[in-house]
């Protein structure tokens, strides 16, 4: 009998350490596939809010020129045992900040490590974080767009950065294994003894010490983070022990790392020469830095609780809620990560120039934003004298350019502008195939007209006989100048022979009419002009220049004063050859009036 009971408690025994066995066998098994499950989805998230944290660092750091803030993120950050590597780089393939110091400032592209460009390339096309790796692969790495200009949301691909996360599931896999080794081991030992001693071991070896690790942990989180577990001297009780004294040192380690950034961020924050201020979705204020203070003359106290409209300028005051609305109906980032110029209202009640760059963030679930508020008070009362200064520039270059053409005692045209105009008029009438007539008058006598009233009176002379001139010519495209001295030139665009001869003898009977006494003129008592007449016909247009023309004119002229003065003689081009004809016109009695 004896060996009878001493088989079935060994077939007992043995049947239940086999069942036992099967079942720890199987529940590790399952254990470690959930929790390489787990792994990978850990390692997924922690590396979407790290490039998370990077992107939103990044382009706020970037923007504002502040690239070295980014390496110390980054060193922070190079600390964790499994970061393998991480990289910001901008839109011209420049590492900006890498864990590896002696990369910054490369190309990306130059680095050992293979990273996917066709992955790289998407994410800076539809700027999104993608990551990729599974639970087989040795690492799992993400990438997410670094974007830093105006009108984010309407940049290329090729105008954005990016950041990379890589880190190794090795590592995290291998903590994985130990704690489930470490479970599964203590869970079979539990079992063991439980079967072994009647619960009564249990109490001694794993009922008490679980206590003291459990006051042990409370007091961690009471605060109290130099405690630790006493590890005894029950090996299996110390190996539990020490596994959580590890945990609790890691905890230590990763809370003073956020605390460090923390600090970091936070004196950023406060010592921006920018105010940055933070909204709810409803427009509330949630946070101001001390730069708001001296930009706006606001307290913090005063701001933060109150609706963002307290500092905007009446123009967009009414708009503003209505603005964050519709971007949150539509999704249209029209005011989000892009520059705007507008008006804030300080707490005097004064209008000053700001430059406002908005960012979406989120914060415990709920959607916020944040504004960087510049002011460019210098900069837009640079602009503003810089365009009074420009248009002032122009009125100048303007009256110079009138000076420049106008004979200064005349008031009309001058020889220079009268010749530029008639080689522009000669080509005009080539292309148009329309005459074009040149008027040349000579006042009469006019040295002996000077030298008997002197030269004040003969300037007199000279301005009437420009203002008649200017009487005369009136249509659009007529252009009279002084010629020099006392001659003066008129020229008549689109005007025939019949046309021109009658506006001549008109001017002509106009400066006779004005009965300027001329005492020394040997034909009338009074001051007249001689005047020559050309009129250029379109077929011979294309053969001569400006200066033939005045050839021209001035023969006629010639005979004008060769006939008795006191008359209009016309010239015409007929011919392809340069050969005017010329023909003196006296209405009866003319010479007499």
């Amino acid at each position: 009998m004896p060996s009878i009971f001493s088989s079935i408690r060994f077939l007992i025994s043995t049947t239940t350490i086999g069942i036992l066995i099967v079942v720890i066998s199987v529940a590790y098994v399952a254990s470690r596939n959930l929790s390489y499950q787990h792994t990978v989805e850990d390692a997924q998230t922690k590396i979407r809010n790290k490039l998370n944290y990077v992107q939103g660092v990044s382009e706020q750091l970037i923007k504002v020129g502040m690239d070295d803030i980014l390496y110390q993120i980054v060193s922070s950050v190079s600390s964790e045992p499994d970061l393998v590597s991480l990289l910001i780089v901008n839109q011209d393939d420049k590492i900006v900040a890498s864990n590896n110091f002696s990369e910054t400032g490369k190309n990306w592209r130059e680095l050992s490590a293979n990273f996917d460009q066709a992955l790289i390339r998407e994410v800076k096309r539809q700027k999104k974080t993608i990551v990729v790796g599974e639970s087989e692969s040795k690492y799992m790495e993400g990438y997410v767009s670094i974007c830093t200009k105006k009108e984010t949301r309407s940049l290329r691909g090729d105008q954005c950065g990016f950041s990379v996360y890589r880190i190794s599931l090795a590592y995290h896999y291998a903590l994985s294994s130990q704690a489930l080794n470490l479970q599964s081991f203590y869970f079979t030992l539990g079992l063991t003894i439980t079967i072994i001693t009647m619960f009564v071991l249990m109490h001694f070896l794993l009922n008490m010490p679980a206590l003291k690790i459990i006051a042990s942990l409370d007091r961690f989180n009471d605060g109290d983070h130099e405690t630790r577990i006493d590890e005894g001297s029950s090996n299996e009780i110390s190996l539990i022990s020490s596994a959580i004294n590890e945990v609790l040192d890691t905890v230590v380690i990763d809370e003073n790392a956020l605390k460090d950034k923390e600090e970091r961020l936070r004196a950023i924050f406060n010592n921006t020469i920018d105010s940055i201020i933070t909204i709810s979705s409803k427009g509330i204020i949630q946070t101001v830095n001390p730069a708001t203070e001296t930009l706006l003359g606001y307290k913090d106290e005063e701001l933060i609780g109150k609706n963002i409209s307290i500092i905007t300028a009446e123009a967009h005051r009414n708009r503003h809620d209505q603005y964050i609305a519709d971007y949150l109906e539509t999704g249209e980032r029209n005011i989000i990560s892009s520059t705007r110029e507008l008006r804030a209202m300080t707490k005097q009640g004064k209008e000053i120039p700001i430059a406002l760059t908005v960012s979406e963030i989120e914060i415990n679930g709920e959607r916020c934003f944040t504004g960087i508020i510049r002011d460019i008070t210098e900069a837009f009362n640079f602009r503003e004298s810089l365009s009074r200064a420009n248009e002032d520039l122009l009125t100048s270059n303007r009256e110079l350019k009138k000076v420049s053409r106008t004979d200064s005692l005349t008031g009309i045209a001058n020889r220079g502008h009268f010749d530029e105009i008639l080689e522009v008029e000669i080509r005009r009438a080539t292309r148009s195939s329309n005459p074009l007539s040149l008027i040349l008058l000579d006042i009469d006598y006019f040295k002996l007209y000077n030298d008997c009233y002197g030269h004040s009176q003969g300037d007199h002379c000279l301005r009437s006989v420009a203002s008649s001139m200017r009487n005369c010519f009136l249509r659009a495209g007529e252009l009279a100048a002084r010629y020099g001295g006392e001659e003066f030139g008129v020229i008549l665009p689109g005007t025939d022979e019949q046309r021109a001869h009658d506006l001549a003898e008109r001017v002509r009977a106009s400066i006779y009419q004005l009965g300027m006494t001329h005492e020394k003129s040997p034909t009338i008592g009074r001051v007249t002009v001689s005047v020559g007449v050309t009129t250029l016909l379109p077929e011979s247009s294309e053969l001569i220049s400006g200066s033939d023309l005045i050839v021209s004119a001035d023969k006629a002229l010639y005979q004008a004063k060769s006939c008795g003065r006191n008359m209009v003689c016309t010239a015409v081009i007929s011919s392809e050859q340069f050969a005017p004809a010329i023909s003196a016109t006296v209405s009866p009695g003319s010479n007499l009036r």
